[in-house]
């Protein structure tokens, strides 16, 4: 279909003996054409820039893992909504803005993009090497989302993007249930949002939350369909990198995390500017979740910085809280009593708060209105300016306390500049070599990355004491990478830098992934081999000359290269005194392009053939008999394909069959019975039928006699 645009369409293809690869289907293009890909981007898909409203089905467009869909630089006014995109773990589908940023919603729409039935979808602002958030989504409509992904989407990536005025949240990610009380699929265990990464973003100035994932009614909720209804889990999370201005919510909302959740290095600012209460917060670890949450850095807002109600096991640790509008942490609602579920997944542990730094908490560093779950620590925190009553606990007096310093003047802790928010410390500061050893909770490194002393004293706070200038090296992995096999090696290269010294030492490690050789792994630049495919981590570490270490992680990513698929077309029919054919195959790559074709004659008398090396043959002085031609082609990964095409050449004047009855046989009575088999031909066709006859000699009892074996008895 032609729909104000190009139709864009594969060839259908046939179910035929030997072929190895099937094409795709027919595609439909709806409410708007697509162009096809930018060169420049890798581009399959192009959205161009307009004010028509977008609707991209992967089904119908006929999307395929390891397929990139570009949004094109410049305005789009109108929502862009993505329904039925699908990738895979090793080739997910990567969207991608193209020819500068791309400027996307108005305040008269009701979400900036909208994801629909969407798995392994990566949405990112890195397609333009010159701008940081290559899509910028900005909404002013009450009740709208920058991001929404919803109806079972999952397994999702969201990075480098700008989203600002969101009537509501910036990104929403999570699948209500449905009013339709027989519809289940979103309930647990039917659903599990999973995989989801979201980082190196900046998010300002919205309504509600900044980021909404996951359901807050993990304990269940009446509210959708009038019963009891229990919310999908979120298993495998990652928000990182991110920096939070002026949310009018929580920056950071998740609920029902029940494993698997990371929250690090993002930076927050002027959170729960509209100030509704318990939803004021910076960051809510909500019912359901079990969380590890460090080095992230507040400063000003309403209400509490961190608010966790969720199921135990939340590790805190290398924080910094500064000017919190209430307690800078506080721990409430936690399902009492603990459900089973929960129990036999080994959620029943304490909340571990380690080696945090508070600044002017006045309202409490840290409150617990209720918890019933046992082993909560609090270790090496720094509490500055926070009063006297900067530790509450109510209800329960199960906590572990120890190695805490708290400071009563901003003054006396001896930061490194207060002004500029660098909270490393001076020599001489009473946060130093007082803390202990808490590598059992998992810090063993501090918000610097700087790795902590290792069965020795430690400093307290955020920060360990690094020198008299007070700052530690830094380290840089270099960018994440993603190769695709049979290319299985790749170079890293990282840098590195000592501010108040030089670097003495690099050290690289591998963190996670199945088996690789690591070569160089004491210099800057790691060679890597004999990768396989799935998600690698190295981690560079390095060490100044002071003795101080640091480190910093990338990933690495190996793709499986997806077969070609090629069709050679329908078998074909010709007569003499017609000797020529000309033969047109159709070839794609769902996870990239076609390097090369080649035809062969497998079978069939002789012929001359041009064009072997291009998508069409011609094939000429051909003889009565059957053909049969191959195309192989090769993806730009050097991975094959192959179909077969058969032409059959027929005479002019039919040539007669050719047919063996046999030879002649003896038998003696009393043996009665005998079994003829035939052998038949025809050069220039195929044999359609057999029929035996008795021209001579006494009665018999024919069977079989029209199939090329007879049996006759009675003989």
């Amino acid at each position: 279909m032609k729909d104000g645009g190009t139709p864009m369409t594969t060839t259908t293809s046939v179910a035929r003996k030997k072929l190895c690869q099937t094409s795709g289907l027919v595609i439909t293009l709806l409410f708007l054409a697509f162009t096809s890909g930018w060169s420049q981007c890798n581009c399959t898909f192009t959205i161009p820039a307009g004010s028509a409203y977008v609707w991209f089905d992967g089904i119908s467009k006929g999307v395929k893992p390891g397929d990139v869909i570009c949004i094109s630089g410049g305005t789009h006014s109108q929502t862009i909504q993505f329904n039925n995109i699908k990738g895979s773990a090793t080739n997910p589908v990567t969207i991608k803005n193209c020819g500068g940023q791309a400027l996307i919603g108005s305040a008269s729409v009701n979400n900036g993009m909208w994801f629909g039935a969407c798995q392994y979808v990566r949405l990112t602002g890195t397609g333009d090497a010159s701008v940081n958030y290559g899509i910028k989504i900005v909404e002013t409509h009450a009740g709208s989302q920058g991001v929404a992904y919803a109806a079972l989407s999952s397994d999702i990536e969201i990075d480098h993007m700008e989203i600002a005025n969101a009537g509501y949240a910036a990104i929403m990610a999570k699948t209500d249930p449905s009013s339709n009380c027989a519809d289940v699929s979103a309930l647990r265990p039917n659903f599990t949002l999973r995989n989801v990464s979201i980082h190196d973003n900046f998010i300002h100035n919205c309504g509600g939350e900044g980021i909404y994932l996951g359901d807050s009614f993990y304990s269940g909720t009446t509210q959708f369909c009038g019963s009891m209804e229990y919310c999908h889990e979120v298993r495998g999370v990652r928000i990182y990198n991110n920096r939070f201005e002026s949310t009018g919510r929580e920056s950071i909302q998740v609920g029902s995390g029940v494993s698997d959740v990371e929250i690090y290095n993002n930076s927050i600012y002027n959170y729960g500017t509209q100030n509704i209460t318990q939803q004021n917060g910076g960051v809510q670890l909500g019912r359901g979740t079990a969380a590890r949450f460090y080095n992230n850095f507040f400063k000003i807002g309403t209400g509490p910085a961190l608010a966790i109600q969720g199921i135990g096991n939340d590790y805190v640790y290398n924080n910094v809280f500064v000017n919190p509008g209430e307690q800078a942490i506080t721990i409430n609602t936690r399902p009492t009593p603990l459900s089973t579920d929960i129990v036999n997944q080994g959620f029943a542990g304490g909340t571990y708060i380690i080696n945090n730094t508070f600044i002017n908490a006045a309202k409490g560093a840290v409150e617990e209105f209720v918890n019933a779950a046992p082993g909560n620590v609090m270790y090496n925190n720094l509490i500055v300016a926070s009063g006297s009553n900067w530790d509450k606990t109510y209800f329960y007096t199960d906590w572990k306390k120890g190695n805490n310093v708290a400071v009563s003047l901003l003054a006396d802790a001896k930061f490194v500049n207060v002004s500029a928010d660098d909270y490393h410390l001076l020599a001489g500061s009473p946060a130093i070599n007082v803390g202990r050893d808490v590598s059992a909770w998992g810090s063993t490194f501090d918000f610097d990355k700087t790795n902590r002393p290792s069965g020795s004293v430690n400093d307290v706070g955020a920060f360990e004491f690094v020198g008299a200038g007070g700052q530690s090296p830094v380290a840089n992995a270099g960018v994440d990478k993603t190769i695709t096999l049979p290319t299985n090696t790749t170079t890293l290269t990282g840098t590195a830098a000592d501010p108040d010294g030089t670097i003495a030492a690099y050290a690289w490690t591998k963190q996670s992934g199945s088996t690789a050789t690591l070569a160089n792994a004491n210099t800057s630049t790691l060679l890597l081999s004999a990768l396989t495919a799935g998600t690698y981590v190295f981690r560079l570490t390095v060490t100044d000359n002071s003795g101080v270490t640091a480190f910093d992680d990338v990933t690495v990513i190996v793709k499986i290269s997806l077969p070609p698929v090629v069709n050679a077309g329908l078998d074909r029919t010709i007569t003499l005194p017609v000797s020529t054919i000309s033969i047109a195959a159709t070839a794609s790559d769902p996870d990239g392009t076609i390097a090369s074709y080649a035809w062969t004659k497998p079978a069939g008398p002789g012929a001359v053939l041009s064009g072997n090396t291009t998508a069409t043959l011609n094939a000429s002085g051909l003889t009565a008999g059957v053909y049969t031609f191959r195309i192989t082609v090769t993806d730009n990964s050097g991975v094959t394909a192959f179909d077969d095409v058969i032409v059959t050449v027929k005479s002019i004047v039919p040539l007669p069959p050719v047919v063996n009855g046999g030879l002649d046989k003896t038998i003696t009575l009393p043996v009665s019975t005998i079994s003829i088999t035939a052998t038949a031909s025809d050069p220039d066709g195929t044999i359609a039928s057999y029929a035996w006859t008795k021209p001579a000699g006494p009665g018999a009892v024919l069977s079989g006699n029209t199939t090329a074996t007879l049996n006759a008895s009675g003989l």
